[in-house]
């Protein structure tokens, strides 16, 4: 969903700098059930995978679909300090600030009153999608 997102940066489970500009062409990912950890440890209280995984995806370039499989590498984080609420869910959260509830499927801020939902205090979150 991160490389299919017209606005990563918006997401609120996405945290990360920059895109490869690869991934602005690709039009459909299909997932092809591996993986393997590169890295885990903590930072404080934040636990760090990297983990590489293998997709077939499908681009578009120039009006020609290309089909290629592509190793991603992708680094997760997650607040260990926080526990995950009973029953969460990404699209019904619960603002710290207000409370009001709202989907942070397409926006990390409380549409409400502004605050910034910091998803890695629920789940883990996307540090940096890295094409290998």
């Amino acid at each position: 969903m991160t490389v299919l997102a017209d606005h990563p940066e918006n997401l609120a489970f996405y945290r990360g700098s920059s895109f490869d500009p690869y991934f602005q062409d690709i039009i459909e990912m299909t997932y092809m059930q591996a993986l393997t950890v590169n890295d885990i440890h903590m930072e404080g209280s934040e636990l760090c995978l990297n983990l590489r995984t293998w997709w077939i995806n499908y681009s578009e370039h120039d009006g020609a679909i290309n089909r290629r499989g592509d190793c991603i590498d992708v680094s997760l984080r997650r607040n260990t300090a926080y526990m995950e609420p009973p029953s969460f869910s990404i699209t019904s959260v619960h603002c710290p600030a207000c409370g009001a509830s709202f989907d942070t499927v397409r926006q990390r801020s409380c549409p409400y009153c502004g605050s910034d939902y910091h998803m890695e205090n629920a789940g883990f979150v996307i540090e940096k999608l890295e094409l290998v």
